[in-house]
């Protein structure tokens, strides 16, 4: 998974993580952050490769051979159909799966989707308005907030709609205006009165009448409260394909879940998507469970699952044994709840599969990881430290994304290897005898008088201070 930012030094950084599955257990790690001199395909591709080289400690060739999928947004370096980082990947891994991230795609869905409705915009522009009205106002502000005391409400004030994560956004800024809408209304009919004593602008009366109206139509307040459920089923599947542990098939559960949901929104009856069987289902569809799907990955990735040692035919015949021991394992639990690494103990019996379900499990359905990675960067290269080099970032980043918590951080075998990895022996305590400690100062070493200018341990007083002064 890659995606690029710019630093705060103005510098082009491009961010690489790697996604991999051990008997079951998805883990993502940062694998570097790569300065680029140009933000173009070829420069992408040489920091990739030097970066999965220091990773891994391999060879070109012997990571590529390991490749199996590649993730990242939709600009066109990444996914240029003849000259983007995917297409070049593709040349010496033709089978390689290539995933435009869909907590991006759910996005821009949702943002062709709004175009096409002009009472929607009409809604985001008063939003937007809205927060600027108070934001920009300290005035706007204060009686918006004695409106909301007076009427015993919570002082919420509108936020910005836009954002990295635009209906998570929306969804907020939507619901604090709902939430705090008698305060606001209150707080604008005041606007709007011509008897106010408060002495207002023109510009923010002439604004207030026009909000006014608008949050009094009926149309307002039906639509606010139809996106409010729209918000609500959109943000909870934009979290859960974000998600670092989030693969193909989980990303596919909740693409099926939302459409169910959506069309509940409309119908008021839709179906719940579930990914495997209940045991209230009947034998035959257990059966038939999976065996054409499994059928079509082992023969598509056929080469790259042979050169993992996975044999194709008994991988056929281990899914059927494989589903048994699933399904009495669950025993009444659903069968969504479970986790693929709950099965590694059965790695001898049904290896082949389960060194497929590893493979499915390693392709990336999102490079969100890589904005958490970008706003971690921005914490760490500050103005103050603009000078960091690349190689350096990697470094303090790596530390906080994956370093255990300090309540479970042994800090014995670093200490170790600091006093025994230099090519000099480290003497720690060897300035500690000519170093003067508060133990060591007695009274006879440092006896007071009127005319000492020293007091307790050499510490420097005027002679003509008070003894409250001292």
């Amino acid at each position: 998974m890659c995606d690029g930012a710019t630093d705060t030094a103005v510098r082009e950084q491009e961010i690489f993580y790697v996604r991999y599955c051990v008997e079951g257990e998805v883990r993502v790690r940062l694998a570097g952050v790569k300065h680029l001199e140009r933000g173009d395909a070829p420069h992408v591709l040489e920091a990739l490769d030097q970066a999965l080289r220091e990773f891994t400690g391999q060879s070109s060739e012997e990571w590529k051979r390991k490749l199996v999928g590649f993730a990242s947004d939709g600009a066109a370096v990444n996914f240029g159909c003849k000259q983007g980082v995917a297409a070049r990947l593709k040349t010496s891994r033709p089978k390689l799966v290539t995933v435009h991230c869909t907590a991006h795609r759910l996005e821009l869905a949702f943002k062709d989707m709004t175009a096409q409705v002009e009472y929607y915009k009409k809604v985001s522009k008063l939003m937007k308005d809205l927060y600027d009205f108070y934001y920009r106002s300290p005035l706007n502000r204060s009686m918006l907030q004695r409106a909301a005391q007076a009427a015993d409400l919570p002082f919420l004030v509108p936020t910005r709609v836009g954002g990295t994560r635009w209906v998570m956004h929306s969804d907020r800024a939507l619901s604090n205006i709902v939430r705090a809408m008698p305060a606001i209304v209150n707080h604008l009919e005041q606007l709007s009165n011509p008897d106010l004593q408060e002495r207002v602008s023109s510009d923010a009366k002439n604004k207030a009448k026009g909000f006014l109206k608008m949050m009094k139509e009926p149309r307002f307040t039906l639509t606010t409260a139809f996106l409010q459920d729209l918000f609500r089923v959109l943000g909870n599947a934009s979290k859960s394909l974000q998600e670092s542990a989030r693969g193909i098939s989980g990303a596919y559960s909740t693409i099926q879940e939302l459409k169910s949901q959506v069309d509940r929104l409309a119908t008021r009856d839709g179906p719940y998507f579930k990914m495997w069987p209940t045991h209230a289902d009947p034998q035959n569809v257990w059966d038939d469970f999976g065996e054409e799907e499994v059928t079509d990955i082992l023969a598509e990735y056929k080469v790259i699952l042979e050169e993992a040692g996975v044999d194709i035919h008994q991988a056929e015949v281990e899914w059927t044994g494989l589903k048994l021991h699933a399904k009495t394992k669950a025993g009444h639990m659903d069968m969504s709840q479970m986790q693929w690494f709950s099965l590694r103990g059965r790695r001898d019996d049904f290896g082949n599969i389960l060194s497929l379900v590893d493979f499915v499990q390693t392709l990336p359905a999102h490079s969100a990881d890589c904005e958490r990675g970008f706003s971690l960067m921005k914490r760490v290269k500050t103005d103050w430290r603009s000078r960091l080099r690349s190689d350096t970032l990697t470094d303090p980043m790596t530390v906080q994304l994956h370093a255990p918590d300090i309540e479970d951080f042994d800090p014995l075998p670093s200490v170790t290897h600091w006093m025994t990895a230099g090519s000099r022996k480290r003497r720690p305590t060897y300035m500690d005898s000519s170093r003067p400690t508060k133990d060591s100062c007695t009274a006879a070493e440092f006896e007071s008088d009127s005319d000492s200018d020293y007091s307790e341990c050499g510490e420097h007083v005027s002679s003509d201070a008070s003894p409250s002064d001292q």
